[in-house]
């Protein structure tokens, strides 16, 4: 099978990575932030626990990481979501869909995990209340937060009960 050139590219930045960390977690976030970002994290972590979202990296690359553990979890347990899959593999267009929606949404990781969101300039609770289906005062609650707090790009919000 014939790839394109960026899908080339990416494979062997993944197999450069995967020989670096010998992790597909680590592989992952190396991925998103660069592999310079992760080793600083790790070696301000004291080295490799098995928790990415111990380690000190960007919100961003955290939301990456909590998306790819979502699609990895629909993929392999469809039926949980109520989703039939296709047979075959997905082109890279659906995959691309698919991507976009998780993006659009920020999907909790999995059902079974505390699911966060990182906040984005411009959210306010009453929009995040509304954009998960959950009451105001549950999110309040939830985070610590009284009515007029106030929420900085970055923070990770509780969207479930602790």
């Amino acid at each position: 099978m014939e790839l394109d050139a960026s899908t080339g590219a990416a494979i062997k930045l993944l197999d450069a990575l995967h020989n670096q960390f010998d992790d597909w977690t680590l592989v992952n976030l190396a991925y998103n932030a660069g592999d310079g970002r992760v080793r600083g994290a790790l070696r301000r972590a004291g080295g490799w626990r098995g928790d990415p979202y111990a380690l000190s990296l960007n919100p961003i690359t955290k939301a990456h990481f909590s998306k790819l553990r979502a699609l990895v979890c629909i993929c392999t347990t469809p039926e949980r979501y109520g989703l039939d899959l296709p047979a075959r593999p997905p082109t890279a267009a659906e995959t691309a869909v698919v991507v976009g929606e998780l993006d659009r949404r920020e999907t909790p990781a999995t059902a079974g995990t505390s699911a966060t969101h990182v906040v984005a300039r411009g959210d306010s609770l009453w929009d995040l209340a509304r954009r998960y289906g959950i009451k105001l005062e549950n999110l309040q609650r939830w985070n610590a937060l009284g009515r007029k707090a106030l929420l900085l790009p970055g923070q990770v919000l509780r969207l479930r009960a602790p």
